[in-house]
């Protein structure tokens, strides 16, 4: 999101952002649900290959409950861009990303559910 939109818009990118983090939460506290989920938007119904999907996906090192914007999450973009536009090459990407939505939403405990 620019500055200038959460500047004049900071209740609705408070919102969007706790959602995500609610919705990790459910979908790690409620497998039946999530399998649920899974099986409707991807339209299998595979038991097995449902779970797998849910085990992997759950997993809180490719599911993060507090999906904090950190510098190197931005490492192999930076790269990308670099070697199609010059002055993108040393940008410091911790001048633009923000954590304080996270915070304030790991602070009111949504990502325990």
């Amino acid at each position: 999101m620019q500055k200038a939109w959460i500047a004049s818009n900071h209740e609705v990118a408070q919102r969007y952002v706790d959602s995500i983090i609610e919705s990790i939460a459910r979908q790690k506290k409620d497998k039946a649900g999530t399998i649920a989920a899974l099986k409707d938007f991807l339209g299998v119904s595979d038991q097995q290959v449902l779970e797998v999907t849910y085990n992997y996906f759950s997993q809180d090192k490719i599911t993060v409950s507090q999906p904090y914007p950190k510098p190197e999450l931005f490492a192999i973009q930076l790269d990308q861009i670099g070697k199609q536009n010059a002055a993108a090459k040393g940008f410091d990407i911790s001048k633009v990303i923000d954590p304080s939505f996270v915070d304030s939403a790991v602070k009111r405990g949504l990502d325990k559910g």
